[in-house]
């Protein structure tokens, strides 16, 4: 820009100069309707270079409040590294609580990156400040839900790394609140002749994802000693001989009897079924069969023993 407006001072010096020390310095006649411009031919030129310097002038003034935003959103992301930068150095010499104070002021619900929001996570953990962890990692799934199951192997490992193994099983969700032996999302998946037993969370939960809904078969199968057997949302579902049994609350790591179903229905997604065929049921604190907006088709199916309704 600076070699521009030198070149253009330049050029202005010598059409001066060609116009006030020449004799013969050209003519020039500019005619439009009833309109006219006489002048020599160093001046004619002057005046094209003004007029480029006017609209370019014009231009810059146009323009002056986007490029003055673009420049606030480069200091305020420069700033924000900055105390990001900070809050890493406050996490190494273990001044976790400043740390997240300063990790805090950088974090920007528009434009932050995850990073962020997980350092505070672990800032907070570090200073055993449980909750507060806690409330940076459901922050930071609902900023960045497609990452989802990345936030929850983060949140694991700092579990794991506090010797805390118990709060490390897998993240809880759905109808216990409890974490899940299998998360099944925009899959199909068949399990014949296993046996899914003994868990401090529920047997499984699936659902749709990226548009795609899922699919579960089960034959032959024994679910058995968890905190719930399955819940299953937009998935087609064929459950075949099995047998769903003891999904008590004495399985829950805090002991209490609260949504221990054997099975929990959503809706299944467009054009699916949902079918239970040959099954057994029993030994359950809570629910044998619930459903929410789903359409089932049971066939001769038992369900007994059950802490609240069997179907």
């Amino acid at each position: 820009m600076k070699l521009v407006l030198w070149t253009l001072f330049l050029l202005l010096l010598i059409g001066l100069g060609v116009n006030f020390l020449l004799e013969d310095n050209g003519y020039v006649l500019v005619q439009f309707l009833e309109y006219s411009l006489e002048t020599s031919l160093p001046i004619f030129g002057l005046i094209l270079v003004a007029a480029y310097l006017l609209i370019r002038l014009i231009a810059v003034v146009w323009n002056s409040p986007s490029i003055l935003k673009q420049r606030l959103a480069a200091k305020k992301i420069e700033k924000s590294n900055q105390r990001i930068l900070d809050g890493l150095k406050l996490i190494g010499t273990g001044e976790f609580a400043k740390a997240e104070k300063k990790i805090k002021s950088a974090v920007n619900d528009v434009d932050s990156s995850v990073l962020s929001y997980l350092m505070a996570a672990e800032a907070s953990h570090k200073d055993g400040n449980t909750e507060s962890s806690k409330d940076w990692l459901e922050r930071t799934k609902r900023q960045f839900p497609e990452i989802e199951t990345y936030i929850n192997l983060y949140a694991a490992k700092l579990m794991i790394e506090s010797k805390n193994y118990d709060a490390a099983h897998s993240p809880g969700g759905g109808h216990t609140g409890h974490g899940r032996v299998l998360r099944i999302i925009g899959s199909t998946v068949s399990f014949n002749d296993c046996n899914i037993t003994d868990n401090r969370g529920k047997v499984g939960e699936s659902g749709a994802s990226g548009g795609s809904n899922s699919a579960i078969i089960l034959r032959r199968c024994h679910l058995a000693r968890s905190v719930m057997g399955l819940e299953t949302f937009d998935t087609d579902v064929l459950v075949e001989d099995c047998h769903f049994t003891d999904m008590l609350g004495i399985y829950r790591e805090d002991g209490v009897t609260d949504d221990n179903d054997a099975i929990y229905l959503h809706g299944a997604g467009e054009g699916q079924s949902i079918t239970l065929r040959n099954l057994v049921v029993a030994y359950i604190d809570d629910d044998g069969i619930d459903t929410l907006d789903a359409d089932v088709v049971l066939e001769e199916v038992i369900s007994r023993n059950c802490g609240d309704k069997g179907a």
